[in-house]
């Protein structure tokens, strides 16, 4: 009887020991022992390869904290990532680019908005994580907490060229990491199908509506956000996790331009459900100068213009609704978010609603010293002759509207419009609507091929946008700086790839390395008018081309639409470059005058192609501050 008490007893402490150890388990282990569990039980070949590739990253994350000791009793750990980066953040995938840390470093300029990232991985299912940020702090001074806007990254399904191309493919899918939210659940995504559904919040309660369909069974009235409860949160919303997948969160910091330069530091708090989460270290140095307007490489008085088209038309959209001061708060809103990313010259849209565009633009404050449109050759012109009747209604259409904008814009230089991407035969015929505008005291603006233009006439072309190659666009500039004109690129790709370091490369150093005046680009939202751009999957033939999305009230951001703020970012750090160098080349002192030339040798030397970006960042940044500094020692 002894021995068998014995005997129970030993069982017992051994299965306390036992219960003790399963307790006293990492959370990465139990996070490797519950992924474990659930890739052996998985039967669909779909799901099963999610969980094998959450599986292998638990276990490489697992041995990243056992190596850097960094997130070691955490139910998360947190990787830092280059916000530009070419590499799809996906929800199984590894960030290859990344580093396990629990601080972020970052520099700017005073007055510069750009972009910082991490990405959080869960040892467990997280119901709700809150993220916030604290003032921060320097020696000289403090930066509130409002100065950095947290998003989360949303991975949803797109045609499956995404990431790649503008030209769509519906006929398959693919997960790209693209919007950027406040709310998370505002998309939601199905990784069995492979769809999307927004959701709409109507005052008896909120649904999710698919929003994947093929065109063959789309519905007869296109979707529209203006006219649907369907918009982001205005702040920062709780975010729910899985065990074992990645989640990208996205930091946009404004620098304010009278922060005093030097070194800040603050907290990234984590809260999930009162649980005890170190917090992320944030690092801020805020650089003792200011960037510049963007202005081009071979003229550093001429401005690199910077604009968009195919963006808010009230024309269409005015045929749909009564009440004009909806379009007005719409278009405000895409003008605020477009002056957010660089957009400095912008367009009037549409003749009849000028009076709408001019107030939303007052309103943003923005530089009306030069305004492209609403003046158009387009109507008046045909393919072989213009029709006399035609011509007499244009000119009088022309003359009212120019009279109308003369007391409304005082002082602003207009470009007028010629037909979109004309041939040569088009081109031809135009010549007497570019003169008729040429005499009115307007410049002209056109899209076409170079060589259309200069078969019909380049001399009356006062800014050209072309699409073109690399390889083509230095010669390209030269022929048109010759004629005495401008030229702007788009479409070199347009705004449908959602990879921003591409994005950022071939709208800002490349045009300007090639000498052009400045980008033009297609596509800053186009839904609400012409396409829904909310359904990747619903036009077989048709491009897909956007680089905000529409809701009511606003527009969602991108990886994309970022990586052409941090595009223009790098011409302007680089137009600093070439300003500060220019001083010191003037004030005589060999010392000051080696230093400028070896960094504009740099610059010229520079392959942009295929040079990493952030490297090329901190080594303008390094040459701005000696020279700065020499300049400094000489006064």
């Amino acid at each position: 009887m002894k021995q068998r008490v014995l005997t129970i007893l030993v069982v017992l402490g051994v299965c306390g020991i036992m219960i003790a150890n399963a307790d006293e388990q990492s959370y990465p282990e139990k996070c490797v022992a519950q992924l474990e569990k659930k890739t052996a039980k998985e039967e669909s070949e779909k799901t099963g390869l999610w969980r094998k590739h959450l599986l292998e990253n638990a276990l490489k994350v697992k041995s990243d904290i056992e190596r850097e000791k960094q997130w070691v009793a955490s139910p998360l750990a947190v990787y830092s990532v280059p916000a530009m980066s070419p590499h799809k953040h996906l929800p199984d995938t590894y960030p290859i680019d990344g580093k396990i840390s629990s601080q972020l470093r970052t520099m700017g300029a005073k007055g510069e908005v750009y972009s910082i990232s991490f990405i959080v991985f869960p040892f467990k299912d997280i119901d709700s994580l809150s993220i916030s940020v604290s003032d921060l702090k320097g020696e000289k001074g403090t930066i509130p907490a409002s100065a950095v806007d947290v998003k989360v990254v949303k991975c949803w399904y797109q045609a499956g060229t995404a990431w790649h191309s503008y030209f769509a493919d519906p006929s398959q899918a693919a997960l790209i990491p693209e919007l950027l939210l406040n709310d998370d659940s505002l998309v939601k995504v199905e990784h069995e199908t492979q769809s999307n559904y927004l959701r709409l919040d109507y005052p008896s309660g909120s649904e999710y509506v698919w929003m994947s369909y093929p065109e063959s069974i789309a519905p007869k009235k296109m979707f529209n956000p203006l006219f649907e409860p369907f918009a982001d949160s205005p702040k920062f919303m709780p975010v729910k996790f899985d065990t074992g997948e990645f989640k990208q969160f996205w930091l946009t910091i404004s620098v304010p331009v009278k922060s005093s330069p030097g070194f800040y530091s603050g907290k990234i708090s984590f809260n999930a459900a009162g649980e005890k989460i170190v917090p992320l270290d944030l690092n801020l140095r805020v650089l003792p100068f200011e960037l510049p307007a963007p202005k081009t490489y071979y003229d550093l008085k001429s401005d690199f213009i910077v604009s968009m088209y195919h963006y808010f038309r009230i024309d269409a959209l005015a045929k749909k609704v009564d009440n004009l001061e909806i379009l007005r708060k719409q278009l405000s809103a895409e003008i605020m978010d477009m002056q957010n990313h660089n957009v400095r010259q912008h367009s009037i849209g549409s003749g009849k609603y000028a009076g709408i565009y001019v107030k939303a633009m007052k309103e943003a404050n923005l530089d009306l010293s030069t305004v492209i449109g609403p003046f158009e050759g387009e109507r008046a012109v045909h393919r072989k002759e213009i029709n006399p009747e035609d011509w007499k209604n244009f000119v009088e259409k022309n003359e009212k509207l120019q009279n109308e904008l003369k007391n409304d814009m005082p002082g602003t230089h207009f470009y007028a419009l010629g037909v979109d991407e004309a041939g040569y035969s088009t081109l031809t015929v135009e010549n007497n609507v570019f003169k008729y505008f040429a005499e009115k005291g307007l410049s002209i603006y056109a899209t076409a091929h170079l060589k259309n233009l200069l078969k019909a006439g380049i001399y009356n072309v006062d800014v050209l946008a072309t699409p073109t190659h690399p390889e083509e666009a230095k010669e390209e500039a030269r022929i048109t700086h010759a004629a005495r004109g401008k030229i702007l690129v788009y479409g070199s790709p347009h705004s449908g790839v959602e990879n921003p370091a591409f994005i950022r490369r071939t709208h800002g150093l490349m045009p300007y390395m090639s000498d052009f005046d400045g980008v033009r680009e297609c596509g800053y939202s186009p839904g609400m008018t012409w396409c829904n751009s909310w359904n990747d999957f619903q036009y077989f033939d048709g491009f897909r081309i956007n680089f905000t999305y529409p809701t009511n009230g606003g527009v969602i951001d991108t990886l994309h639409w970022e990586g052409f703020r941090e595009g223009i970012n790098d011409v302007r750090y680089a137009t600093r470059l070439c300003q500060v160098s220019q001083e010191a080349i003037a004030s005589g002192k060999v010392e000051n005058r080696y230093a400028a030339r070896q960094a504009l040798q740099y610059l010229a030397t520079l392959d942009w192609q295929s040079a990493d970006l952030d490297s090329v960042r901190l080594e303008l940044i390094s040459r701005i501050l000696k020279i700065q500094g020499l300049l400094e020692g000489s006064k």
